[in-house]
């Protein structure tokens, strides 16, 4: 199995994601090695097949990623964000449930898109625009082979965040075909591209939109005063970036 690869799938699992399934390291890498196992009706383990089983691993951690984040609650709405500290240029507290990933750091906005090693398009519409980010959550570059990798999420006075995190691999329609009969997730299209739209009472969740351009997963998830439509609308004002 490829170091880097269990690497990546393991960071992927955040601290949230790891109690929501109890998955330890351990587990994880026993997944993908599971998912990499030759198998006698196969033939030999190939560099193509390698990468097919590489990839097909990988989605299954994203699937259940995904399964995870819906029965997660949203974010704090506007009303319970923290004030603005003395001196901070605007930068408020931490929202008060913590980073979503490991090892955050809360930084304002122009510091992280300093910071941050992969791309941050962002919208310009009245919820989710530079004037409104409260702060940005960044987390730890991760380096590899293949690319540098980072999570980073930007959170907005309305309530709305826009979370951003490396992805390989991702299927948008196996992840529908998995969890769209339990949470009513569907697919649409958003500038030619596929989108996948998990609507508000999905397991407790307020709703998010899922997009990807090449390797960035970019998810903007709502609170319990934004309607899906609105946070596709949010989603659709997201430019793809240079290298999407």
């Amino acid at each position: 199995m490829e170091p880097d690869l269990a690497a990546d799938i393991t960071r992927a699992l955040t601290p949230r994601l790891r109690a929501s399934y109890a998955l330890t390291d351990e587990e994880a890498r026993s997944l993908v090695a599971r998912a990499r196992a030759p198998s006698p009706n196969r033939g030999p383990f190939t560099p193509r097949r390698r990468y097919a089983a590489a990839s097909l691993a990988a989605a299954i951690i994203v699937v259940a990623a995904v399964a995870a984040v819906v029965s997660l609650n949203g974010p704090p709405s506007s009303e319970s964000m923290s004030p603005t500290h003395p001196n901070s240029g605007g930068l408020v507290s931490p929202p008060p449930n913590g980073s979503p990933f490991l090892d955050g750091r809360w930084l304002p906005l122009g510091k992280a898109t300093q910071t941050a090693v992969i791309p941050l398009p962002r919208p310009d519409v009245p919820l989710a625009s530079d004037h409104t980010a409260v702060g940005v959550w960044v987390g730890p570059v991760a380096r590899s082979a293949r690319r540098s990798s980072q999570h980073v999420e930007i959170v907005y006075r309305s309530g709305v965040r826009i979370d951003y995190t490396n992805a390989d691999a991702v299927d948008l329609q196996k992840i529908e075909r998995s969890i769209g009969a339990s949470t009513g997730a569907r697919l649409v299209s958003i500038d030619g591209r596929p989108a996948l739209l998990i609507p508000a009472g999905a397991s407790g969740s307020h709703g998010s939109v899922l997009r990807v351009f090449g390797h960035l997963l970019v998810t903007v998830y709502g609170s319990s005063e934004h309607s899906v439509p609105a946070l596709r609308r949010i989603a659709a004002a997201i430019p793809s970036p240079s290298n999407g």
